[in-house]
């Protein structure tokens, strides 16, 4: 976990990463004004910038272009793969308003795979402000967009990887293999995610320590049903 705090009063961004994956954090291919996090992490044999950014609806255009065209050529000069996602304050459903995102995704030949509004307020037409941009997305499929409850105006945005399947190869998960074979290709139509293989573990790997945690667990489950 990484953070970057906005001051004393609050505000930020912060960053997770799954922690059996490679990453660090890159303070020096941050942005200098934007709200910003950036995260390297190893994904099977490539290597991934992620960038989390918040720009002000104050900060004007030239001044979040400068910003943007400075930091990026510093990233894409180091990174064949990169993702920037956050609230960019520039609603993708106007044309005239998204301009300035719109010639810094041309520039850079950046993609925004969101398509729909991502922020709803009382007071106004739903907008587009909330943006996946990256520079290809061969190897991300399911694209997530929904209310949360946990923001009272903005949607949860998300992007899944393609992904391998792992199964427990003891006797008795072997009788059912053939079937969750027969079903990979409707697993990957009815979830939009496209699963590149299915690989067997050796047989109760790492059992021993999920069934300790899950009896934990357990018992906690127990207590919290009968109070």
């Amino acid at each position: 976990m990484w953070r970057a705090d906005r001051n004393q009063h609050g505000g930020g961004l912060i960053a997770y990463v799954r922690s059996d994956l490679a990453a660090d954090r890159k303070i020096q291919l941050e942005f200098s004004d934007v709200e910003s996090i950036g995260i390297e992490a190893a994904i099977g044999n490539k290597k991934w910038f992620f960038c989390g950014i918040y720009k002000p609806p104050s900060m004007s255009d030239d001044h979040f272009s400068t910003d943007c065209t400075k930091t990026i050529d510093k990233i894409i000069s180091k990174y064949d793969n990169y993702i920037f996602i956050g609230d960019f304050n520039y609603n993708m459903l106007n044309c005239d308003k998204s301009a300035m995102i719109r010639e810094i995704c041309d520039i850079f030949n950046l993609k925004n795979i969101i398509k729909k509004a991502t922020c709803f307020t009382k007071i106004a037409k739903a907008t587009l402000l909330d943006l996946i941009l990256m520079n290809h997305d061969c190897d991300f499929k399911k694209i997530c967009n929904f209310g949360t409850g946990i923001s009272d105006v903005h949607n949860f945005i998300s992007v899944h990887k393609k992904l391998d399947l792992l199964s427990d190869n003891a006797a008795c998960y072997m009788y059912h293999c053939g079937h969750i074979w027969l079903c990979l290709q409707e697993i990957s139509k009815r979830t939009g995610i496209n699963i590149q293989g299915y690989y067997y573990s050796e047989a109760h790997a790492g059992k021993s320590c999920c069934d300790s945690k899950m009896a934990n667990m357990r018992k906690k489950m127990k207590s919290w049903v009968a109070s």
